[in-house]
């Protein structure tokens, strides 16, 4: 009989039936078949969360808040654990969610990925204290260019919450002004992010002048080409500095040719912009579309070559490397087909569906 089973094997069992009996929106008799695998094996917090949405189905609230004010399981994997206070997060259970994550955070003290996820309850708690503390602890913990980012967003839209952003980005400006002035991969990443992170609030000035006083401390040939690009991008779409970004740009194509193409096509674009098609038109002749690799780029070229009346063998080249640069890009592989199929090519129409049905 099941009784005879092993307990794991008795929890395999009971598990397939409830998933069998939820599908079947047969809740009510899954919901009885969830909580004894949990008897049985403590440390599913998968299964919990299973029988959390259970509940939910159900319209059973207080028995959701019962299941989640009990601490999770130490063996409950961190990917398991983070899934479980996601779900807590979206049932406003903030206070169970915080103590399942405080309580592994002791055992994992150096997870930033904990503390983001903490930042992001105490926000939603308006605990502004409590994630303060988080967001300084946790800086320590940025080592590498991809968690100084993460911690650097998290950061920021906790003080949103407050509308305290622009200070903390100050602020933050100050901290990576005091560290090691020597150019370090590391060192360009943490910059590039803070700059990426500022603009995106509209923290412009800040990111402004911390780039433009970075390439005047003569960084190496490569850091000063991610600058320069960093800096043109983040100001590229205000008028006020229109002259500053073509002086860049063209710095960008004398001093990396094989960049020449890109910088000389968002030189068409500016020019665009300030409706100066007639400057645009030579600049754009004269760009590879092969050598830009900005899709929002190619697709204003595109456009005014149509509205302009342009070459339709150039237009159709465009249409193609954008679905190069993103195969996944439906609307681009829609573009294309389009457009073959008024050319008249019949034979080139054929050969783009064929790459499309090839599993594009």
């Amino acid at each position: 009989t099941l009784a005879d089973l092993p307990k794991p094997d008795q929890a395999a069992q009971h598990l397939e039936m409830a998933r069998f009996l939820r599908r079947s929106s047969l809740a009510r008799y899954a919901a009885d078949l969830f909580e004894r695998v949990l008897k049985l094996d403590p440390a599913r917090v998968d299964v919990r969360r299973e029988l959390g949405e259970t509940y939910l189905a159900l319209g059973q609230k207080d028995k959701i808040r019962e299941l989640f004010s009990g601490p999770v399981h130490e063996d409950a994997t961190l990917e398991n654990l983070f899934d479980l206070a996601q779900f807590m997060i979206a049932q406003e259970l903030f206070v169970e969610a915080r103590s399942a994550l405080r309580a592994r955070l002791e055992r994992h003290a150096t997870n930033l990925d904990i503390r983001v996820m903490l930042l992001a309850i105490e926000r939603r708690l308006g605990n502004r204290s409590g994630g303060i503390a988080l967001i300084d602890k946790a800086r320590a913990l940025a080592d590498t260019g991809a968690r100084y980012h993460k911690w650097l967003e998290s950061a920021v839209e906790f003080h949103e919450e407050f509308d305290s952003q622009d200070k903390f980005i100050e602020q933050e400006l100050g901290r990576l002004e005091q560290e090691d002035g020597k150019w370090t991969e590391r060192r360009l990443q943490r910059r590039m992010a803070f700059a990426d992170t500022a603009v995106k609030i509209g923290a412009i000035d800040p990111a402004v002048v911390m780039l433009q006083n970075d390439l005047a401390s003569d960084p190496p040939r490569e850091f000063r080409t991610a600058i320069r690009r960093q800096l043109i991008a983040a100001i590229e779409k205000e008028r006020s500095q229109v002259a500053l970004v073509q002086q860049h740009l063209e710095d960008l194509a004398t001093e990396e040719p094989q960049l020449r193409h890109e910088a000389n096509a968002r030189l068409a674009m500016l020019h665009v912009a300030l409706q100066r098609v007639d400057l645009a038109m030579p600049l754009i002749e004269k760009v590879d579309i092969l050598q830009v690799n900005d899709a929002t780029v190619l697709r204003g070229i595109e456009s005014v070559h149509a509205r302009q009346g342009g070459d339709r063998r150039k237009i159709l080249a465009i249409l193609q490397r954008l679905t190069a640069l993103d195969p996944t890009d439906r609307g681009a592989w829609e573009n294309w087909m389009s457009a073959q199929a008024a050319s008249g090519d019949e034979e080139k129409l054929r050969r783009v569906i064929r790459q499309l049905l090839a599993g594009v």
